[in-house]
């Protein structure tokens, strides 16, 4: 199973510059699905799609974590080209002589369920998502979000802990709070998915 497509240089270091805006700490842990078709590519990651022209396709989708498609991206200066041939396996892709291997290079996957959300969604708002949809409607991408977002609320419990303990506050209360506005905000989940 391979998947293989050549991509104007430019285009490739657009795409990654697309991909990164906005997105903080999670280029380390965030995925980006590429959707190759006869003519076309997508590149879809939460919150950002982009499309350009490709020539010579071997169509199928591959899933890269976005720090491996960055370090490509600064790779490719290299080779000097105007366009790159991309050929993807399972486990590697290779960009015109130089390989890439990582354990996060998938081929076969489609989109990520959760790609139409904002690429900066805040605390809230993710430990919402995370209680209004099943594991199986969570992508992998969010997954690393939700983990991120449940360590900045018990980072947050802590602090506040510190500050209201005098005033007899419990962790339980706390937890009991937030939980509260964690459900009111999953209701706007329930429905159909928020525009990006």
């Amino acid at each position: 199973m391979q998947v293989e497509f050549v991509l104007g240089t430019a285009h490739l270091r657009q795409t990654v510059g697309q991909l990164k805006a906005n997105r903080g700490e999670h280029i380390k842990t965030d995925y980006v699905d590429m959707l190759v078709a006869e003519h076309s590519a997508v590149f879809r990651s939460i919150g950002t799609e982009v499309e350009w022209p490709v020539e010579e396709s071997t169509p199928g989708s591959v899933r890269v974590p976005l720090e491996v498609l960055d370090k490509i991206t600064g790779r490719a200066h290299s080779f000097k080209k105007k366009k790159l041939l991309f050929h993807c396996e399972p486990g590697s892709v290779k960009v015109e002589t130089w390989l890439v291997k990582h354990p996060g290079i998938e081929l076969g996957k489609g989109s990520e369920p959760d790609s139409d959300l904002p690429v900066d969604m805040p605390v809230l708002e993710t430990l919402a998502f995370a209680k209004a949809r099943g594991a199986n409607e969570i992508g992998h991408s969010m997954r690393a979000r939700i983990r991120g977002a449940m360590g900045a609320r018990q980072s947050a419990v802590s602090r506040a802990l510190e500050v209201l303990e005098g005033f007899g506050v419990t962790e339980d209360e706390l937890q009991a709070l937030i939980e509260m506005h964690v459900l009111d905000v999953s209701k706007g989940f329930s429905g159909p998915r928020p525009a990006a």
